[in-house]
Formats: structure tokens, sequence, C-alpha cells
């Protein structure tokens, strides 16, 4: 493809692969989420466990962070997706 040309398809591949990635960290998520109240219950009393589920709350501030980058990414890819349309229609 010349370097000039756009494709159009690029945004839209692009846009699948990172939804498919926020949804598993949103899974990802939910299994810690899940493991850290298990861990919690059956051992939160106990000093070390507890810097281990302080670790785990870290861990998922850290996912919900790359998911909201993955989001914005999304949504940027989108709106230039939008444009290269409009500049293809106007060609």
């Amino acid at each position: 493809m010349p370097s000039n040309q756009i494709d159009l398809e690029a945004f839209s591949t692009l846009q699948r692969a990172l939804n498919e990635y926020i949804e598993n960290l949103n899974e990802s998520r939910a299994v810690l989420i899940v493991a850290a109240d298990a861990f919690a219950q059956a051992m939160g009393s106990d000093p070390i466990a507890q810097k281990k589920i302080a670790r785990l709350s870290d861990a998922l501030n850290r996912l919900d962070d790359a998911a909201r980058m993955a989001e914005a990414i999304v949504a940027s890819a989108r709106r230039k997706q939008l444009a290269a349309e409009q500049i293809v229609e106007e060609a």
C-alpha cells in the first residue's frame, strides 16, 4: 500500500484487539477480587496476609489503570477512524 493511503480496516482491527484486551483485564480483575476476598476471609487478621491483600489491591488498581488507558486508545482510534473516513469521502 502506498504511504499516502489510509488503511481504514486497521482502525477497526486495533479497536477489536483493544476491546478484547479490556475484556481480558476485566476478567482478570474479577478473578483477583474473588481471590482477595477468599484470602482475606481465611487469613485476614494475619499481618503478612494484610500485606499480601494490599498488594492484590495495588494490582487491581493497576488493572483498572490499564483498562482506562486502553479505553482511551479505543476512543482515540475511533475518532481518527471517523476523521480518516471523512477524508476518504471528501477525496
